[in-house]
């Protein structure tokens, strides 16, 4: 069984193995051409929001690999619309018996349904096999949330790296107040552009998941920190978040980029000397703190830009730190203690 965080669903005991060796066989059997067009997978993926599409488009291509399609045009080359539910059946028993999480499982799941109901639309999959693939079972259970809450210390520790006086800091200042004090993802942060700004009102306003416009008030220090660096960037349009080129010039036509957030967050978080923190953190620690704060969850969902007030919960990490301070009242005496 594999180990890795992202093993490969070919890595597989005997039975398994054999289970998938006959998907490969099947799918290679397919003689039906179909033009990209009519693709099930290609229409699925585009139909996306952009952080969806590259999540599902990942999982596809484990799948594709998995069953020899691993050239740069598996996408194309796999005949997904030959997928049936006995196939989706062994893949998710695959995935489990190499222990993925239920979520991980159920999210395949999903984006095989997307695809299936691609294939019913364009003709390719009848409505009884679209019935049956419907009907596969979502797996059960659980696993412990991902990521932590940043308690207040660690987060002053981190944006106080960026009291620097220098373009860099003031920028990267603004960028960790906004994600602290709004939980933009970092995808978000780097699509920002003075358009979005409006700094008299005391908001930013950005299209979320789901094509919805989403408007974010700012709370007093993340405004501050924000019309601090507008004062340099000044009020030219371009991206909010501009790259800053190694002679210290600003570059108001290149926005930064999500990976870009993300190594300037590790940056500040190595230079702050706070451990194993990752962006996506401080959006756990803001609905966390809202929820604190307020007791209102449809309140925090929509500052949160939530479709669903169970993602909203998934983000709660409240529960946790109660069990640690209960935890430490408890007195566990030491052998020789007295």
């Amino acid at each position: 069984m594999s180990t890795d965080k992202n093993p490969q669903i070919i890595d597989l005991p005997d039975d398994q193995s054999l289970a998938m060796a006959q998907i490969a066989n099947d799918l290679q059997r397919s003689t039906l051409k179909v033009s990209l067009d009519r693709n099930p997978a290609l229409i699925y993926l585009n139909g996306l929001a952009p952080s969806g599409r590259k999540s599902a488009q990942s999982q596809l291509k484990k799948l594709a690999c998995s069953f020899g399609y691993d050239k740069p045009s598996w996408l194309q080359d796999m005949p997904w619309w030959e997928l049936r539910s006995r196939h989706l059946k062994a893949i998710l028993a695959a995935m489990s018996a190499q222990n993925y999480a239920p979520g991980s499982i159920n999210l395949v799941l999903s984006v095989l349904r997307g695809v299936a109901r691609e294939s019913f639309d364009n003709h390719l999959l009848s409505i009884e096999e679209l019935e049956r693939i419907k009907l596969v079972k979502r797996a059960k259970g659980s696993r412990l949330l991902p990521g932590r809450y940043l308690p207040i210390a660690e987060f002053k520790a981190i944006i106080n790296s960026c009291n620097d006086r220098t373009l860099y800091g003031s920028r990267d200042g603004a960028i960790l107040g906004l994600m602290y004090g709004t939980g933009f993802r970092r995808s978000t942060i780097a699509q920002l552009s003075m358009d979005n700004l409006f700094l008299d009102e005391g908001v930013i306003r950005v299209v979320v998941k789901g094509n919805k416009e989403h408007e974010a008030p700012l709370p007093k220090g993340t405004f501050q920190a924000i019309a601090s660096w507008v004062a340099y960037r000044g009020n030219r349009p371009g991206p909010l978040f501009c790259v800053i080129r190694k002679n210290g010039d600003m570059d108001l036509s290149k926005a930064m980029t999500s990976q870009s957030v993300y190594k300037l967050f590790l940056k500040r978080v190595s230079l702050a000397g706070v451990p194993h923190a990752s962006p996506h953190d401080l959006r756990r620690t803001f609905i966390t703190s809202m929820l604190e704060l307020t007791g209102d969850l449809a309140l925090v969902q929509s500052l949160a830009g939530h479709a669903d007030p169970r993602t909203t919960i998934r983000y709660d990490r409240r529960g946790e730190r109660a069990k640690r301070e209960a935890i430490d009242l408890l007195e566990v005496p030491l052998p020789g203690s007295l």
